[in-house]
């Protein structure tokens, strides 16, 4: 590490991170960061597995700061980075490019800050077209939900989305099956039942199709089904 000052005198700290291990679907870590110290945490994902990062409980002092987080790959280029404010914050991992050990670096600036941390799984589920609804009611800050169904080409469906109190935009994506993005739509909520849905009209191909949920943070619930045009 070479430190290059451009001119006037002065004094500067440096310190080195040693990462803190992550369980994914594990308790959540208790973070506490100090002003200008960064934290860094890594956890192990596979390749092709669906994941999302929960940032819970975020108070930073003095109030109305943020954090700046750093999402890297296991080669060490950027996934991800973003500002993450409270009281909840949830970053949904796009299926995982490769398997290693990937990082997550938190920084609070300037201010001081204390949060949860937590890796999670997607919950599963299959929809059935004119089929029950699927609830989606996590318990975990920014844990996804990925539901899959079969689709014939030419076949128009609709996606209901019914009682969604996640406080904020959550997204529902549909992808085709092969892993790209087919169409998707999003439904504000300020915590009281809100519902929508998305029309997916002449699907290119036969094969499994997923919805993918995404909350924005804090915790709620949402049904999700598939009907008939």
């Amino acid at each position: 590490v070479r430190v290059t000052p451009q001119g006037s005198i002065g004094t500067v700290s440096m310190a080195l991170n040693t990462p803190v291990a992550l369980t994914v679907d594990g308790a959540a870590t208790v973070v506490n960061l100090t002003a200008g110290r960064a934290g860094l945490f890594n956890f192990t994902g596979s390749a092709g597995q669906s994941l999302g990062l929960g940032l819970a409980g975020i108070s930073v002092t003095p109030a109305g700061g943020y954090i700046s987080v750093t999402i890297n790959k296991p080669d060490g280029s950027t996934l991800a980075s973003f500002n993450a404010w409270g009281p909840d914050n949830a970053y949904a991992f796009p299926l995982l490019p490769v398997t290693g050990t990937y990082s997550v670096l938190l920084s609070p600036g300037n201010n001081a800050a204390t949060l949860n941390l937590l890796v999670s799984s997607d919950a599963t589920g299959s929809l059935i077209t004119n089929g029950a609804a699927l609830n989606f009611s996590p318990t975990r800050v920014g844990q996804a939900a990925s539901y899959t169904f079969a689709g014939t080409v030419g076949q128009t469906i609709n996606l209901s989305i019914a009682g969604d109190t996640f406080p904020g935009s959550t997204y529902f994506t549909v992808y085709k099956p092969d892993g790209t993005q087919l169409n998707y739509t999003w439904i504000y909520s300020n915590g009281t039942a809100t519902s929508g849905s998305l029309t997916l009209s002449n699907l290119p191909v036969t094969g499994t199709y997923t919805v993918r949920v995404t909350p924005p943070g804090s915790l709620g619930g949402v049904s999700t089904a598939l009907t008939s045009p």
